[in-house]
């Protein structure tokens, strides 16, 4: 069964607030109005900070897709060409809980508008069994807060449990992800943006946790946007931190780096040209 959130603003009233309702949809496919095929940039707030997290155009039924989202703010920003009246957006999000865990059974999630200085609530929907979220009914460049509240599984197990940390533009450090290494050796993620990123093993597995690991990465460029050809990416490190070039790189055609050596009490810049 689909699960969806129609979010409506009303007229605005003395008091500005202007939301009007939130109301869960059952056997309903998620559409958006008057936004087939329109650009949008996703602009994220994680770290105390707003930064471009994807741009993607949305399907002939003005739905956007996206994958690795963390809870939190978000903004949702169609082009200034593209914009016309009484559009809304439909949202399809693969979630991850507050330490970037995959989801992995339905989680409840509540959600928040953010109207000037007024966060109200919305509702309260559920993911699916693969963490996917769909939203309907989303206006350009409304302050929207998504909060999961349940918590994915990554007990441990014979195969070590890295966290990522990321710094995104003027951000502060904030956790990106928490995944497992394949094989005991490779860290695989995907939708990396060019940044600083530092890497953890989950206290539990320090002891058996290999002193470096092969980091398998896919990456985005710094607009968000899919990178579709080769292209050079420079990697730094901070040893005693001062920041030291360590390699120019090409991805694949898809955006896939492999670094090797990869430690976790290093911090590390990737560039993309």
């Amino acid at each position: 069964m689909n699960i969806a959130i129609e979010v409506r603003i009303a007229i605005v009233v003395a008091t500005a607030l202007a939301l009007g309702g939130m109301s869960a949809l059952s056997a309903h496919a998620v559409s958006g109005t008057n936004a087939a095929d329109v650009r949008v940039t996703v602009e994220a707030r994680q770290g105390g900070e707003w930064f471009d997290a994807r741009r993607t155009n949305a399907n002939d039924s003005g739905v956007i897709s996206f994958e690795d989202a963390l809870p939190g703010k978000y903004r949702f920003d169609i082009a200034d060409e593209d914009v016309v009246a009484g559009q809304s957006l439909g949202i399809k999000a693969t979630m991850l809980d507050e330490d970037g865990i995959e989801l992995d059974e339905k989680s409840d999630v509540d959600v928040y508008v953010h109207l000037g200085d007024q966060k109200v609530f919305a509702g309260t929907t559920q993911t699916d069994s693969d963490g996917e979220l769909e939203l309907e009914g989303i206006i350009h460049n409304v302050i929207y807060e998504v909060d999961v509240k349940d918590e994915g599984d990554l007990s441990a197990k014979d195969s070590t449990r890295v966290k990522m940390y990321a710094q995104i533009d003027d951000s502060d450090w904030f956790k990106a992800a928490t995944k497992r290494l394949k094989d005991n050796t490779v860290l695989r993620v995907e939708n990396v943006l060019p940044g600083k990123y530092k890497f953890k093993y989950k206290s539990k597995d320090r002891d058996t946790a290999p002193q470096a690991f092969t980091l398998n990465a896919r990456l985005r460029d710094e607009k968000g946007r899919k990178i579709k050809e080769k292209t050079k990416v420079k990697l730094y490190a901070y040893p005693y931190g001062v920041r030291t070039f360590v390699a120019e790189i090409k991805t694949d055609k898809k955006g896939w780096i492999t670094v090797p050596g990869v430690q976790t009490h290093m911090k590390y810049k990737v560039k993309v040209d």
